[in-house]
Order: structure tokens, then sequence, then C-alpha cells
């Protein structure tokens, strides 16, 4: 039977190899987290979910009881998904059983296959096991909403969609508002999934995505995403330095420069808010502007700027 449910090359092939340092390996469907995506979106279900029993009973054993207890909050949960390699330590080839054929070997592991692990940097032979989990502060640890156990060679992308779809489907009063991911899950496929869902989605930028289609050609932004003014600077989160920490109020004012400034002003705007629009956003950017000039007062700039070259 085994031949027929898991052939011999199963087992045999190993993903391409990443180029770059702690990088994981590509999806060999480059398209199939969009057929994925489309096939959620007209909420049609996924087929082959084999562990449905036990993710259900994992949900009224551990979850339920622990969102009873107060581990789990009830609503407004920020939960975060992430993949990590299970080593199998099982021969893909099987052992020899004594006074038996050799077509007849004992495979150990027969379902598993290989995969990349990206911590080690090496080729392993086993699964992934992925998980989505929330983070207790008072215990400082992450407590899993769901486990799922797949195949080696299948991406963290594939991986979320298909294990948000079976938390949708068997853990029902499960509520959440924001969603933390690694720049494995980048893609267009499942911001366009959490919007329709009404949930946050805070990810790593993945630097072989390229610039992103929304950002305006008029702003500049390094390879980790940050933007950077007009003098080719990176933005501070809330204007922290170490240098101009050191100094007043008033004398980090007066000596910003007048895009770091605009910089300063538009992080406090964003700070713990989001918006469902550029044109939202927008709007909410011009009326900071409005009320700002309203009630700020002229300060001294100290700066000089830089002359301009012909």
């Amino acid at each position: 039977m085994r031949h027929k449910l898991l052939p011999a090359s199963w087992n045999s092939k190993k993903p391409d190899k990443p180029k770059g340092k702690k990088q994981k390996a590509q999806e060999a469907k480059p398209k199939i987290t969009k057929s994925i995506e489309k096939r959620l979106m007209d909420r049609k279900d996924i087929p082959f979910n084999f562990d449905g029993r036990l993710q259900r009973f994992f949900y009224h054993a551990a979850v339920l009881p622990s969102m009873e207890c107060g581990l789990i909050p009830g609503q407004h949960l920020t939960v975060s998904g992430d993949g990590t390699a299970v080593h199998a330590h099982a021969s893909p080839r099987g052992h020899h059983r004594d006074s038996a054929p050799e077509s007849l070997r004992h495979f150990p592991a027969p379902d598993a296959s290989w995969g990349w692990d990206s911590g080690l940097e090496k080729y392993y032979f086993g699964y992934t096991l992925f998980q989505l989990s929330c983070y207790n502060a008072e215990l400082r640890t992450d407590i899993p909403l769901l486990l799922r156990l797949t195949s080696a060679r299948r991406h963290d992308s594939v991986n979320f969609l298909v294990a948000f779809y079976e938390l949708e489907k068997h853990m029902l009063t499960v509520s959440i508002e924001n969603m933390c991911l690694d720049s494995a899950m980048d893609n267009y496929p499942t911001y366009q999934f959490l919007k329709n869902r009404w949930i946050r989605a805070f990810t790593d930028l993945n630097d072989k995505c390229g610039r992103p289609k929304t950002i305006p050609d008029t702003i500049t932004i390094d390879k980790d995403g940050t933007p950077l003014c007009q003098e080719k600077l990176r933005m501070k989160p809330n204007d922290y330095d170490r240098f101009y920490n050191q100094r007043t109020a008033t004398e980090r004012i007066n000596n910003l420069k007048p895009c770091t400034l605009l910089f300063f002003m538009l992080s406090e705007l964003l700070k713990r808010k989001s918006y469902r629009s550029i044109e939202e956003l927008e709007a909410s950017i011009l009326r900071f502007i409005e009320l700002y000039n309203l009630t700020t007062k002229p300060f001294k700039w100290t700066y000089k700027g830089i002359p301009l070259t012909v």
C-alpha cells in the first residue's frame, strides 16, 4: 500500500538550497498562496484536514480551559505564527527486515520529507511544526492556540493560510485583532486575507519581494523598510537617538533638520493607530498638519542647511 499512497519519489528529492544565509527554501509552487487565498475568500473548504479531530480535542481540552481561567484573553487577541523544523532522525530509505525481500523495507517515518533548516543551515528529514500562539505578559510565555504538523518542504506562507483556516473552522470563540508574522509571510495574498477578516497585520518586510507597490515613488525606503528623508537619513522611531537624547527637548527640536522634524511629527501621528486605506491616512495627515499649525509656536532654527550645487 505504501507505493500507492507514498511513491518512492516522495521523500527522495531535496528542495533547492537558498542563496543567502538564514534564508528559507523557496516554495515549489510560487502561486499557491494566491490560490489558497482565493479559495478562502470564496468560503471554500481546504481538503485533507486529517488532524481536524486532534485540533478540536486540543481546543476543548486546552484552549477553552485556558480562556476560562484567564490565561488566554477572550477577545482582542494578538497572535503570532511561525514554523519550526522537526527532525525525524529516521532513514529516508527505510530499514531492511530480516528474512524479508528488499521491496518490503520498514519506513519508521513514511510521510516525512526533506526540508531546509534555516537555523542550522542544512538539510533535514522530518516535518514542519507550524503553530499559532498568543503571548501572556504576566507569565512571559507563549500559549499555543493551534499546532499543525505538515510537510518539511512546505513554505511557511502556505502553512499560515491553512493553519488560520483550521483555527477559524475548529475554534470559533477565538477573536483575533492583531497578527504578528515574520518575513516569510510577506505577500499580498496574506495581507488581503487578513484585511478581509479585519485583522491588523504586523509583518517584517522581505527584501526578496522588492519595493512594495503601495509606496509612492517620492518616498525612499531602506532595505529593511525604514523610511529615508531627502538627505538619505534613516527615520528614528519617536525621535530617539543617543546623541539627541542627552540634550533638552528644546535643543533637540532646534537642531532637527526640516525632514527629521516632519518624520518626528508623523511618528507621533501614526503611533498606536491603524488605517484602512491610503485615503484615510492622507486625510489624517492633512488634519494633523492643520491642527498643528493652529497651536504651534515659532522657534529659532539653528540648522543652516546645505547649499545647493548646480
